[in-house]
């Protein structure tokens, strides 16, 4: 479902970074980053990340996330 979501959430927007998160589940976060690159015809590039240990601590372990960043609007130079 948050699969889904995230799709719909980027549909409006013709260039998307998409960024799979999560907290100890480095395999399933790569599935979904894989499905979610299959899934999309808007993205600019899918990437992995892990969420710090600080944020860790408060969420736990086996945490996995997803969010759409829209970047439409910004110019190629202001992207990292």
């Amino acid at each position: 479902r948050i699969k889904q979501l995230t799709v719909e959430n980027g549909l409006n927007y013709q260039d998307v970074i998409y960024v799979v998160l999560h907290s100890n589940r480095l395999e399933e976060a790569n599935k979904i980053a894989e499905d979610l690159s299959k899934l999309v015809n808007n993205a600019r590039r899918v990437e992995v990340t892990t969420i710090t240990s600080t944020v860790g601590a408060h969420i736990g372990s086996g945490v996995i996330g997803i969010t759409c960043i829209p970047v439409d609007n910004l110019e190629h130079n202001e992207l990292i």
